[in-house]
């Protein structure tokens, strides 16, 4: 078996696995609390209000654990894997030419601070506290937005990419094309939707940092 055999057969198992494993935990939500308190529940943390609901204070402790835990693994692919993006970006002539340099002896990008300060303007746009609570949850509805919408626009690209470009080598093939990556395109849709709806300021942030983005872009690739 290939590798390029190997690869859509482990995305496809580990995207069922998860699958159950959220409509489980979704389900065990539901069940602890219906739908009219979950609605109630504030800043949308329903997993803290279970945990609460079924062992008491000990488990805001523990659901708190486990944010930190998953925000640690998050935290570390993202920091390894964010310079490269600007790397790339300056290889192509879209960003600063300094962020294409690499360190000789570690192989690295040698700019990985750009990520971090932009994170920490973030961060300290808040406070500590309930507005700090809440900050996380502002920032979480922007992210996730820009995060989602470039999901989209990449699944979009696939239908660019297969009519204009109808000779490009293709490995890997999409099973019930073009109905499965469509059926992602119209689910995604409605999530944004949700989301813009749902918080349209925070929302609105999210799509103004996208936006400022165009002018560099223009006047890098100009050049």
């Amino acid at each position: 078996m290939t590798r390029y055999a190997r690869c859509p057969r482990a995305l496809l198992v580990g995207t069922l696995g998860v699958t159950v494993i959220y409509t489980l935990t979704s389900s065990a939500y539901l069940y602890v609390l219906p739908l009219g308190q979950a609605a109630q529940v504030p800043d949308q943390r329903i997993a803290a209000a279970v945990a609460q609901a079924v062992l008491g204070p000990a488990g805001l402790g523990l659901i708190a654990l486990a944010i930190l835990v998953s925000t640690a693994g998050c935290d570390n692919g993202l920091i390894l894997s964010g310079p490269w993006l600007y790397y790339a970006m300056a290889k192509d002539g879209l960003f600063f030419r300094g962020a294409a340099r690499l360190d000789q002896k570690r192989g690295m990008p040698l700019h990985p601070l750009l990520q971090a300060l932009w994170s920490a303007c973030l961060v300290l746009s808040g406070s500590f506290g309930a507005r700090g609570a809440r900050l996380y949850s502002d920032l979480l509805t922007f992210t996730a937005l820009a995060s989602l919408a470039f999901n989209t626009l990449t699944i979009l690209g696939l239908f660019v990419l297969r009519r204009k470009r109808p000779d490009l080598p293709r490995p890997s093939r999409v099973a019930g094309y073009p109905w499965v990556p469509l059926f992602y395109v119209v689910a995604t849709a409605n999530f944004l939707v949700f989301i813009a709806v749902g918080d349209p300021r925070n929302s609105g942030f999210g799509l103004l940092i996208i936006l400022a983005g165009i002018a560099p872009y223009a006047y890098w690739r100009r050049k």
